[in-house]
């Protein structure tokens, strides 16, 4: 089976509220759905961001596009697209950062 390209880029997650159930001003706090904190179990898509390597919850009530990056060609989240939209920025995805440092953590070692 292919899995369709928009949908290559989401996870799931299931949220168990069962005992203790979130309440409404935690649920605020996270930028969730109050929906969230009124179910006991709750099912929602997930986005990732290969940017900075974050995971973000889909919000069903979104109205806004989502951002998409240009240079990954993936799904960016808001935190992103705002660093980008700052002059000077430097776009390095989170996998680059990490083989980077590594290479430089192994040339400190060797020395």
């Amino acid at each position: 089976m292919t899995i369709p390209y928009s949908m290559r880029q989401q996870g799931w997650i299931q949220v168990d509220n069962g005992a203790p159930c979130l309440t409404e001003a935690q649920a605020r706090a996270l930028n969730l759905p109050l929906d969230y904190a009124r179910k006991s179990v709750v099912e929602a898509d997930m986005l990732h961001c290969k940017c900075c390597g974050g995971n973000v919850i889909k919000n069903p009530d979104r109205v806004r596009p989502r951002h998409h990056c240009s240079k990954c060609n993936w799904f960016q989240c808001d935190a992103c697209a705002y660093q980008a939209s700052l002059p000077g920025y430097v776009h390095e995805p989170i996998l680059a950062k990490a083989e980077r440092l590594k290479d430089e953590t192994a040339n400190l070692i060797c020395i």
